[in-house]
């Protein structure tokens, strides 16, 4: 066994320690010229989000994040758990992988420790981490190295716990060995997710327009949600889990072993007409360590309103 089997079988192993279930190694070659994602940014879907098209390069080329990388680490790690009936008809939702703690702060964690370890074995070894900040597509590098396929609903979706997962990326600046690219796709004829989605935000299999989507609309979107869209948003008021609620690759999920993802019960329970009168302060201090806070009181109590005109219709 060479070198280089031997210390990915040593990060497999070690990956496993630290929560991730599924671990995929790829080389950084250059997307296609980004065709899948210039057509994205061309038809309009991107809304809001304009740093995607300004940060297109970085995107298709991962050597210009980090010019070093001979290696994409892709790893998974479940946030799944079972909540039952959560929500009290004057209850704001909010999306499953933000009920816990900021899953950014978390899964950077676990990859410091994991790049930590490489070092350690490996004295040449360095890398960069990137936890769903910084301009990477990381389900396509998830596919090439083997985790998982990208469902109807733009979510990667994987066999073992379906797609309630946080992706994490190290890029590495050895070579390790490579996995081949998970090239099946077990979403067959099924279009639940699209079927289901109450803003018709899947416009075709894996392509999602951001104008329209729950979830872009309720975290990116800044300002007021147009008139038609509102009554759709029902009384979510951070993300949306429709889409991936509905998918059967979901009956799999095995509930994950971080207990800093559960829910906490604070969050179980946004009494919509309390929360509509939280001051600043309050906001800060009940969603310190949860992606909620991004949302800032502005757009948190933009939310609120929503959900409560629609309780009333």
């Amino acid at each position: 066994m060479n070198n280089s089997v031997l210390l990915t079988d040593k990060i497999k192993k070690e990956s496993e320690k630290l929560g991730f279930f599924k671990i995929g190694f790829t080389r950084p070659e250059s997307l296609d010229n980004g065709k899948f994602l210039k057509d994205w940014i061309d038809d309009g879907f991107g809304g809001e989000m304009k740093w995607i098209e300004k940060s297109f390069d970085k995107r298709i080329n991962p050597k210009k994040l980090y010019p070093e990388v001979k290696t994409i680490i892709s790893t998974a790690i479940s946030y799944f758990f079972e909540i039952g009936q959560r929500y009290a008809p004057e209850t704001g939702k909010i999306s499953r992988h933000a009920l816990g703690d900021d899953y950014h702060i978390v899964v950077k964690e676990k990859l410091k420790k994991l790049l930590n370890y490489i070092k350690k074995e490996e004295k040449k070894a360095d890398g960069k981490i990137f936890v769903d900040s910084s301009p990477v597509t990381e389900k396509i590098w998830a596919v090439k190295g083997s985790i998982g396929w990208i469902g109807k609903n733009s979510l990667l979706i994987t066999r073992e716990t379906g797609s309630w997962i946080f992706l994490g990326e190290i890029f590495l600046n050895i070579e390790l060995n490579t996995d081949k690219p998970y090239l099946q796709d077990f979403c067959g004829k099924c279009k639940k997710c699209i079927d289901s989605c109450p803003t018709g935000a899947i416009v075709k299999p894996r392509v999602v327009n951001a104008e329209e989507c729950i979830s872009c609309l309720t975290i990116e979107h800044k300002g007021e949600i147009p008139e038609s869209l509102k009554p759709k948003i029902g009384s979510w008021i951070y993300g949306c889990d429709i889409c991936q609620e509905v998918c059967p690759w979901n009956k799999f999920s095995t509930p994950t072993t971080e207990k800093r993802f559960f829910p906490k019960q604070i969050n179980l329970n946004i009494n919509l007409n309390e929360f509509y009168n939280i001051s600043d302060k309050e906001f800060n201090k009940r969603f310190q360590f949860s992606p909620i806070r991004r949302l800032k009181l502005t757009g948190f109590k933009r939310n609120v309103r929503i959900a409560l005109g629609n309780l009333k219709k």
